[in-house]
């Protein structure tokens, strides 16, 4: 299900839900909710998801994934009556699992190309529609779309020199590419590869690969570059500026079993870094089965120097021999006794 472009007059663009009612977004099967409208000025609000506490009833439920029909990423910021959404000025993205929402509304940030997947995979399309409340979807009972538990995925990276020294990121790479995959497995399988501290083995696993992804030296904070709603970033696309946060990155709600009931483990490969040894550390939270995955690169260590070869000692010709010189005769004075006497 797509709800897009929708126009309310007062609250609630996309949905708007009473009191009376709930709202469940989920990852299987699921729904996008992005690009509706409400006016900017007072008392509006809401672009996207809105609640009014019409009859004073009270506050209603709301669960939100954030991931799109069409794999992509989604994040919600506040909308609200006294602080309406400013794509140069955010906020903090704002989690809703089945949390209360009250007379407040949520703003979906998503990027185009998960637009474009989101509107290529919807089957139900609700758009173009105008109302005073909930211009896509207005009701007072549960709406419901998609089904499943999400689970989420965590990664930290760590770098260190051969001998243990941390390494400086100037001296490291803008970012290291990554594959998410992902393996089906029965209760038997899945307690064969965990042990009891929760660590799995997933040496050699193979499986379905879900999704590439990046991660950054210097890791974005949130899907967003400010200016224009035009300009929202996707976390692949590594900030300059230093964010203060390295080397960390957030996959949520990613289905936590396939059709069949059987659980979905998580890992993750790392693409080669050159000078690098890679090592992985994964594990499974036995209350929410997030997966989290430590990977560490050791720097190689550099190769033994080798001994200077010392040159073979030449072979020294024989001495001369001396040369003996017969002296030169000199003139004596003396008759030749060699001639006979006559």
């Amino acid at each position: 299900m797509l709800v897009e472009s929708n126009d309310a007059a007062h609250i609630g663009g996309g949905i708007w839900v009473c009191p009376t009612g709930d709202l469940e977004l989920r990852v299987t099967q699921g729904g996008a909710v992005f690009g509706n409208a409400v006016p900017d000025e007072d008392p509006a609000y809401g672009s996207d998801f809105a609640h009014d506490n019409l009859g004073s009833v009270g506050a209603m439920e709301i669960h939100l994934a954030n991931r799109l029909l069409g794999g992509g990423d989604v994040s919600y910021f506040w909308d609200n009556p006294d602080s309406r959404f400013d794509p140069a000025d955010p906020g903090e993205p704002v989690f809703m699992r089945g949390d209360e929402l009250f007379e407040q509304g949520l703003h979906s940030a998503v990027t185009d190309n998960d637009k474009d997947a989101a509107r290529g995979a919807a089957k139900l399309l609700i758009t173009e529609n105008t109302s005073y409340r909930g211009a896509g979807i207005g009701t007072n009972g549960t709406v419901l779309i998609g089904y499943g538990e999400g689970v989420d995925v965590h990664l930290t990276k760590t770098w260190q020199s051969h001998d243990g020294d941390t390494i400086a990121n100037d001296a490291l790479p803008d970012s290291v590419l990554f594959a998410l995959q992902r393996k089906a497995m029965t209760d038997d399988e899945l307690a064969a590869i965990t042990a009891e501290d929760g660590t799995l083995d997933v040496t050699g696993l193979a499986g379905e690969t879900v999704r590439e992804f990046r991660v950054c030296a210097n890791s974005p904070v949130a899907h967003h570059s400010p200016g224009t709603e035009e300009s929202w970033q996707s976390q692949d696309v590594c900030p300059e500026a230093d964010t203060g946060v390295s080397w960390t990155r957030s996959l949520l709600e990613y289905p936590a079993t396939d059709a069949d009931g059987n659980t979905y483990v998580y890992f993750v490969t790392e693409a080669e870094v050159e000078g690098y040894t890679g090592s992985v550390t994964a594990t499974r939270d036995p209350e929410t089965f997030a997966f989290t995955f430590d990977v560490r690169n050791t720097g190689d260590a550099p190769p033994p120097e080798e001994p200077p070869v010392e040159e073979p000692p030449t072979e020294e010709s024989p001495p001369a021999p001396p040369t003996t010189e017969k002296p030169e005769k000199k003139p004596t004075g003396l008759p030749d006794t060699g001639r006979a006497a006559r």
